[in-house]
């Protein structure tokens, strides 16, 4: 049986060095590469989800701040102003940048 956590997957080659041996070894060529993209798509999905959560989180800090009771509306409005003009291009920037590294 075959699954995505076994760490050497694959198929036993014959010693019979036929038809046979060759497609063994090409299906484990195959189940190679498919457990390294799998690693690379999985390594993919952490970097970019650990660069999101501090743009998040700083978004979040900015409007709790601007929610805090005993603000005046024109501050509130400013707050506001500059989380909507800075924040979501930064995290669109971020979002780039995990998904299009330097040199790649």
């Amino acid at each position: 049986m075959l699954s995505e956590r076994d760490q050497a997957p694959g198929v036993q080659v014959p010693a019979t060095r036929d038809e046979v041996a060759a497609l063994a070894t090409t299906v484990n060529d195959l189940l190679s590469r498919l457990q390294r993209a799998l690693a690379r798509q999985r390594a993919l999905v952490a970097d970019a989800s650990h660069e999101l959560r501090a743009p998040f989180a700083v978004l979040r800090g900015e409007l709790e701040l601007a929610a805090r009771p005993g603000r005046s509306r024109e501050k509130l409005r400013r707050c506001l102003k500059r989380a909507i003009a800075r924040r979501p291009y930064r995290i669109m920037e971020t979002a780039a940048a995990a998904l299009h590294p330097a040199g790649t």
